[in-house]
């Protein structure tokens, strides 16, 4: 783990580990709000269904993400984080559990402006290929972070002074997800006469 947290410093971007009750409680009170608002909300939903392939079988364009690969194990929330109106939000125990068996990084910049997010992202890329090369598989998950009284809310739980930009789970595979499915090649590149 300290390997990870010190591939990001070199951005100015801090990263915390989650550890402890406490913060294993905050996350998911706060991981919890935000599914179930998500779940709500249809615009979100809209959006969701739009980009999100739900026929593999019969639909051979890869715009989109696979339902294949949302996957969702016992009481847990997706994998990819992705909610559906009808998503079973854990209860908090549960949730709490499913996050001990994992680990849960967050990441944060001093300032909330296009350069910190950028340097975030440089950040991120470098804690997920550390975490590659150590054989560990991650997930970034922003989406509750752009609800802006979780955001908030994550912050002052974790007494942070400053912006949080992204929850990035890592951890060991469990198998090998499914492939998304692709566009051929025929379809996205022509030949001009």
């Amino acid at each position: 783990m300290a390997d990870l947290v010190a591939a990001a410093g070199a951005e100015d971007v801090w990263i915390h580990p989650v550890a402890g009750d406490a913060e294993l409680g905050a996350l998911a009170d706060q991981l919890s709000a935000a599914g179930r608002a998500y779940r709500g909300d249809e615009g979100y939903q809209r959006e969701l269904a739009l980009w999100t392939v739900r026929d593999e079988n019969h639909r051979r364009h890869g715009a989109g993400v696979a339902r294949s690969s949302m996957l969702v194990t016992g009481r847990s929330v997706p994998s990819a984080g992705i909610v559906r109106p009808r998503t079973e939000v854990p209860d908090r125990a549960d949730l709490v559990e499913n996050l001990r068996r994992e680990r849960m990084l967050l990441s944060g910049t001093d300032t909330d402006d296009a350069s910190a997010h950028l340097r975030a992202g440089a950040a991120l890329q470098r804690v997920w290929l550390t975490a590659v090369a150590a054989g560990l598989a991650g997930a970034v998950q922003t989406q509750p972070l752009q609800l802006p009284r979780i955001r908030t809310e994550l912050a002052r739980r974790f007494n942070f002074d400053g912006y949080l930009q992204t929850l990035f789970r890592v951890g060991h595979p469990v198998g090998r997800p499914p492939a998304s499915p692709r566009r051929s090649l025929g379809d996205v590149l022509h030949r001009e006469p």
